[in-house]
């Protein structure tokens, strides 16, 4: 596999399913979980919440480690680039992980 670290996912998301329905892509977070919104690099509007599922560890999550319950806080900032993957025709985007630049 070659590329970025977006194009080897698509690559193995393509090569898994044996279709292309899946686009990687950049983008920017503008409103913050619960009612999240992204705007996805390329596109002049924001995804609204109803068409976003985000990754749990970049939520406000709870996990009990060692018989203790721990509260991990969400780790996204608006402006936050994230790395989404855009599937039903744009009708799903889930939002990966941050990007690092």
């Amino acid at each position: 596999m070659e590329g970025s670290g977006a194009s080897r996912l698509k690559q193995i998301i393509i090569g898994s399913s044996g279709s292309s329905g899946v686009d990687i892509k950049r983008a920017i977070v503008k409103t913050l979980p619960p009612e999240i919104s992204v705007q996805v690099d390329g596109d002049s509007i924001h995804t609204p919440a109803e068409g976003i599922i985000v990754a749990e560890h970049l939520t406000e999550h709870k996990r009990t480690i060692n018989g203790s319950e721990v509260t991990f806080s969400c780790d996204l900032k608006v402006n936050d680039p994230v790395i989404v993957a855009i599937a039903n025709d744009g009708q799903v985007v889930y939002v990966l992980d941050k990007a690092v630049i």
